[in-house]
């Protein structure tokens, strides 16, 4: 179903919605995440492109109270697709490193907001 059919029961959970956007992904077009994410009311802001063993949560998701999109952008050192949140997109490292960032950036909007 389409997000945006969502968006006034979103706008009065009790909890805020972590909105994670894959730039150029194949299965839920961009333009559906940004219609979601306008209607929120929200900006997207770029995920933290950290690289080697140095892992920080994107900044927006240290966010307390407040709906939040994030727009992950594939990089020499992360790669992104559709299901990177639970699975890398291939066996490279920068696979590997992308979907470490989307679960990173996930759980510590979740702990912070639960």
């Amino acid at each position: 179903a389409d997000g945006a059919n969502f968006v006034a029961r979103l706008q009065s959970a009790a909890r805020p919605v972590l909105v994670q956007e894959v730039a150029g992904d194949a299965v839920v077009p961009n333009v559906a995440t940004e219609i979601l994410g306008t209607l929120l009311g929200l900006e997207a802001v770029a995920a933290a492109n950290t690289s080697g063993a140095t892992l920080a949560p994107t900044p927006a998701a240290l966010s307390i109270g407040q709906h939040v999109w994030i727009r992950y952008t594939t990089s020499s050192s992360n790669r992104y697709v559709h299901q990177s949140l639970l699975l890398p997109a291939d066996a490279s490292a920068a696979a590997a490193h992308g979907t470490r960032q989307l679960q990173r950036d996930a759980l510590t909007f979740l702990v912070n907001n639960l």
